[in-house]
């Protein structure tokens, strides 16, 4: 994902330097026309013209780099959608991930549908760092179980435990910019997908930041400053899950 939003900022910043440079040639054309001189007002209006259609390119450049990112962003959100972030497990050597996060589901969130065989993969994610836990990316059997334990997530509420979805980069900034415009409590992920409540009690899915915009222009809401308490936010580790490894019985 990370060459699309690469390939976005050049197309932006193309923009910003053409129309950078065609504004100050526009404005050294003005100052050299002559009231009598028509042939160079001619070459003013063609440049007027030439300006109107490089500006429409790069707006339909824009809108297709826009459409293909979105496209590739909803493939790669179906592939993590078995997936989960357990936060705050602690660290041991030898550890048994696998274990440790069939304990959670069976004892803190009462469901016992969660065994070491249900897990297909289950490791840390990130660089060890001392005093620290690194969170636990999860992939379960299949979406189903995934479902129930995401559900239940407010079990952990006053433990040490967090769990997040593993969003993609992409819905991960926006969901935390959601989360500043209209409050932490008022945003929430299900299936990879932004869901924001509103002050008169309707429900929005948040799909871009326009989307997003709209809702907030007439929205009167107080964003609330994140807590270190429990909550059911993602945990901003977006790297791509390694390969799938069974986890050992």
């Amino acid at each position: 994902m990370a060459n699309y939003y690469n390939v976005i900022e050049s197309q932006k910043a193309l923009e910003s330097l053409l129309m950078k440079k065609m504004t100050e040639f526009e404005k050294q054309l003005k100052a050299s026309i002559p009231g009598s001189n028509v042939s160079v007002a001619g070459l003013y209006d063609e440049f007027s013209c030439f300006k109107d259609h490089v500006w429409s390119i790069l707006s339909l450049l824009r809108q297709q780099i826009s459409d293909l990112n979105q496209v590739v962003d909803n493939i790669e959100m179906r592939h993590r959608r078995k997936y989960l972030l357990f936060n705050g497990v602690p660290e041991e050597p030898n550890e048994d991930l696998s274990n440790s996060i069939s304990d959670i589901c069976n004892n803190k969130l009462g469901i016992r549908d969660v065994t070491k065989d249900k897990i297909i993969a289950c490791h840390r994610l990130g660089k060890h760092s001392e005093g620290k836990h690194r969170p636990v990316l999860v992939r379960f059997v299949d979406l189903n179980l995934k479902t129930a334990v995401w559900k239940k997530k407010a079990s952990l509420k006053g433990s040490s435990f967090v769990l997040s979805e593993f969003l993609t980069h992409q819905r991960q900034s926006l969901f935390l910019l959601a989360r500043k415009r209209l409050g932490m409590k008022n945003c929430w992920t299900l299936d990879g997908n932004i869901i924001a409540k509103l002050p008169d009690g309707t429900r929005h899915r948040i799909d871009t930041e326009e989307s997003l915009s709209k809702l907030t222009v007439n929205t009167d809401v107080t964003a609330e400053a994140p807590s270190s308490g429990n909550q059911d936010s993602s945990s901003g580790y977006n790297s791509k899950p390694k390969r799938a490894v069974r986890a050992k019985k």
